[in-house]
């Protein structure tokens, strides 16, 4: 139980910057007694520091508490065509944000290192986010492993690696038009077309990191019989895309399908009137379809988000029991 009241009070923390013992006792129902003593207990750990003095409704300032800076410090670097992107995010830290040309594909590791440690001041990470664009071939697994390997091995911190695809609609379901939609999909653009499926908030990218790739599918797609005597008219969609993008909401079955908004630009103004024409044609329950409302790079700003996420999972979870076991130290220091 007590645990769990820490694992409250950290989540709290995380989530109001700074906060009181009143703050917190109110936001967690537990006592004040209850709450000075775990924060006595969590500062003496250095999982929280005093951050200031707040003042209070009575006209007293009362001791604010506050995670580390460093215990939120995260990375994120996202490969794009002929260049990498990198920003790194900290508790009060605005990002930074610097690209370099692409040297290689995939790209070199050693730059990979150098570029997030530039962007990061040379500060301790607790996290770092890779995002590469989707591939069509075999050896997409066995890239990400060893992105994420050697990755961690130079960083010192834990590291994942995602398609750009994913990390978009990460940033779509927090930032953008899919806010709130438990079931969505997100089509991107590009060197490749391609679709992540988001439930209860989880992209999902398949058992080797394939799954999604739309062009693909659109290239394996018969094209309509020509009609004629044997072949009357029917609803059959004609566009690649369209018809792909109306074999995943089949199986999928979206409540929004979101196109980035690499998609709708130019010559591809028209594309989601089409594709609500589409999905009327042949879908059972058509979903709604709209255009990206994410600002900046949407693959950044989804990648940094992971990061933020799973470093607070992490800091969370290293304060508190896991399976009856209390940890009484951070695998990591903060």
């Amino acid at each position: 139980m007590r645990g769990e009241h820490i694992r409250k009070i950290l989540t709290v923390a995380l989530d109001r910057g700074s906060v009181t013992a009143r703050q917190l006792a109110y936001d967690t129902g537990l006592s004040v007694v209850t709450v000075n003593a775990i924060l006595h207990e969590l500062t003496a750990r250095g999982l929280l520091v005093l951050a200031g003095l707040q003042p209070t409704s009575r006209g007293r300032h009362a001791r604010a508490y506050a995670a580390p800076p460093a215990a939120l410090k995260v990375a994120a670097v996202v490969q794009h065509a002929g260049e990498l992107v990198a920003a790194s995010s900290g508790p009060g830290d605005p990002d930074a944000i610097l690209s370099v040309a692409e040297a290689g594909d995939p790209p070199d590791i050693d730059r990979l290192a150098k570029l997030i440690i530039e962007v990061s001041g040379g500060s301790i990470l607790q996290h770092a986010v890779m995002g590469l664009p989707v591939r069509a071939d075999a050896h997409t697994a066995d890239i990400r492993r060893h992105t994420k390997m050697e990755l961690a091995r130079r960083l010192g911190c834990a590291v994942s690696v995602r398609s750009t695809t994913e990390l978009t609609a990460i940033a779509e379901a927090q930032f953008g038009v899919a806010r709130g939609v438990d079931n969505f999909v997100q089509v991107t653009g590009g060197q490749t077309t391609a679709v992540s499926h988001v439930v209860n908030g989880v992209p999902h990218d398949g058992a080797h990191g394939l799954a999604g790739l739309l062009w693909l599918l659109a290239d394996r797609l018969p094209g309509p019989p020509v009609p004629g005597p044997d072949n009357p008219p029917s609803n059959a969609v004609s566009e690649p895309l369209e018809s792909a993008l109306a074999a995943v909401c089949l199986v999928a079955d979206p409540a929004l399908v979101v196109l980035g908004k690499e998609l709708t630009r130019d010559t591809n103004v028209h594309l989601p009137d089409r594709l609500r024409r589409v999905f009327r044609q042949v879908l059972p329950v058509p979903p709604e379809v709209a255009s990206s409302a994410v600002g900046g790079d949407p693959a950044l700003r989804g990648a940094l988000q992971a990061a933020q996420s799973a470093a607070r999972k992490a800091f969370v979870a290293a304060a508190g029991p896991v399976d009856g076991v209390e940890r009484t130290s951070r695998s990591r220091p903060v």
